[in-house]
């Protein structure tokens, strides 16, 4: 049985009291604002009532551009759920969504359990995914700043900062997530980095400089790494990596 659609209000829409999406705001907003007002809403947003007002379950990107496009009105869908139906549906609409970015998946799920009390088990269960999914992305919300915020640009993976998260040494892994966000980084990078790190054979003398974008103009901090052979400098990007027995590596260095 279809549901019946209304037209409710834009000022008595309240934001969802847990956000998955830290992005509603971006620039892409505007382009689905110039959408709306060009074709308007093709699907209509889910809400509840909260009193006299109403709270948004589904489409808060939606929502933000319709306001931005000057709507007064806008189409809805609206159910009477409990709480717990409530977050079923939200983790189950947005864990499907493959443009959601990780960190907000680390927070939004974090959030979720302690609010509900569900432990990895039971999110797991309710979202059809794997505990080891849940706990990478709750990982996230135990590593440096610095490394989250890469993260969440897109300029390390999950795989990479798994291995760029397991080094201690704060000053090494703050130097390897530099290289990692300037020249680009793959698991198997990180892995070898990380091990190098264990075992002591960390040999960088790293260089930072500031270097002109050719498409923009704009000058920009550019990390590279030295040459245990020639000792010149470049970006990690264009060398590679080897392993080697930690006295090997010293009678190069001598």
């Amino acid at each position: 049985m279809s549901e019946t659609i209304r037209s409710i209000p834009l000022d008595i829409i309240d934001n969802p009291k847990v956000a998955m999406r830290s992005d509603v705001h971006d620039e892409d907003i505007e382009e689905l604002a110039a959408s709306i007002k060009s074709i308007g809403i093709l699907q209509p947003v889910l809400l509840r009532p909260v009193g006299s007002r109403y709270e948004i379950i589904a489409g808060h990107r939606r929502v933000v551009a319709s306001r931005l496009a000057g709507l007064v009105l806008i189409p809805a869908i609206v159910r009477n759920p409990s709480d717990q139906d409530v977050t079923v549906f939200k983790l189950h609409e947005n864990l499907l969504r493959r443009d959601v970015n990780p960190v907000d998946e680390a927070v939004f799920l974090s959030s979720i359990m302690k609010d509900n009390k569900y432990n990895v088990a039971k999110i797991s269960e309710i979202t059809k995914r794997s505990e080891n999914y849940i706990m990478s992305r709750l990982d996230i919300l135990s590593y440096p700043d610095y490394l989250v915020e890469a993260i969440g640009n897109k300029h390390v993976s999950l795989g990479a900062a798994h291995w760029l998260g397991k080094i201690s040494d704060d000053k090494v892994r703050r130097n390897y997530v530099g290289y990692a966000v300037n020249g680009g980084i793959s698991v198997r990078r990180a892995m070898a980095w990380h091990d190098s790190w264990k075992v002591g054979a960390n040999y960088s003398n790293p260089l930072k400089i500031l270097e002109k974008d050719n498409q923009t103009g704009e000058e920009r901090e550019v990390h590279k790494e030295e040459c245990i052979v020639c000792k010149a400098h470049d970006v990690p990007a264009g060398m590679m990596l080897y392993y080697a027995h930690i006295d090997c590596v010293k009678k190069i260095m001598e």
